[in-house]
Order: structure tokens, then C-alpha cells, then sequence
């Protein structure tokens, strides 16, 4: 499944597009986001990402993994494969702090500077 960091859809393997609960909702909106490129070639890109959220009970995780991207001739995504680990962690482990919320701010040091 596929959900939009903006946390208004849930896109799923079928062509059903559904609006995702509003607690989920909330947690993609709390979430601070670093990617990097790993490799690409053609129209095929590989990225990692880390992120951190926090649920509603207000328990903060770090998620990291790998995604995969391919575009048709338009240059328009056409799949999209992604693996996630969400990990546990204390509110004063957090190491993406910055505000407002969003992908990293470019002075922020990103996932091979922590190394992550």
C-alpha cells in the first residue's frame, strides 16, 4: 500500500483509491523525512529514506527502508515497491527535529552523515 507523506490517501495494490483514517492522518502529518538516492539507471530509481512520527498515544518511531520507483515514457511513476521497519524509539532519541515539519532541511545532515 501506498500512503501519501501529505496523509490524505491510501492507494492500494487494486485501482481503489481510499481516504486513510484520521489517526493515521495525523501521525503522516507529524513526520520529519530524509531521502537519499541510492542508485538509477534508465527509468528506474532505488532510494532510502528514514523518518520519525509519533502515534497517537504519542509513542515516536524511527521508520527506515528502501524504495523503488519506475516511470513510464512520460517520465509519470508507474510502480513503486517500497520495505519499511518501524522501530521503537524514546521522544530523546529523536534525531530529526527540525520545524515545521516535511523532508529535511537541506543544513540538516542527512542519512550517511548519521550514519544511518
Amino acid at each position: 500500500a501506498y500512503r501519501s507523506f501529505g496523509g490524505e490517501v491510501e492507494a492500494l495494490s487494486t485501482p481503489t483509491i481510499c481516504l486513510l483514517p484520521d489517526s493515521h492522518r495525523h501521525q503522516l502529518l507529524t513526520i520529519a523525512l530524509i531521502k537519499e538516492v541510492w542508485a538509477f539507471q534508465g527509468n528506474h530509481i532505488a532510494a532510502r529514506f528514514a523518518y520519525e512520527w509519533h502515534d497517537d498515544r504519542g509513542q515516536w518511531y524511527r521508520s527506515h527502508g528502501n524504495e523503488q520507483w519506475a516511470f513510464d515514457e512520460n517520465g509519470l511513476m508507474r510502480r513503486r515497491e517500497a520495505s519499511v521497519n518501524d522501530v521503537p524509539i524514546k521522544e530523546a532519541d529523536r534525531e530529526f527535529r527540525w520545524q515545521p515539519w516535511g523532508p529535511r532541511p537541506p543544513e540538516h545532515p542527512g542519512l550517511t552523515e548519521f550514519g544511518l
